[in-house]
């Protein structure tokens, strides 16, 4: 992470929220509408999409306290 300018560690952290985000957009829209709480409806997607949310929102702290 040192060779890498602040705007494109930035950017990077970005791009994993933006994957997380079009990741749990597909989850949703192929999860089935029953009336299930949302900890019985997830899925595997949905951890995925939760663990790209966690790396990109560590990644954006740590850039900006860097």
């Amino acid at each position: 992470m040192g060779k890498l300018k602040k705007g494109q560690k930035v950017t990077i952290g970005l791009a994993i929220l933006a994957i997380g985000i079009l990741i749990l957009g597909a989850d949703r829209i192929f999860v089935s509408a029953d009336n299930a709480s949302y900890g019985q409806s997830m899925t595997v997607l949905t951890i995925v999409a939760l663990f790209f949310f966690l790396v990109g929102a560590i990644w954006l702290f740590r850039v900006t306290f860097d």
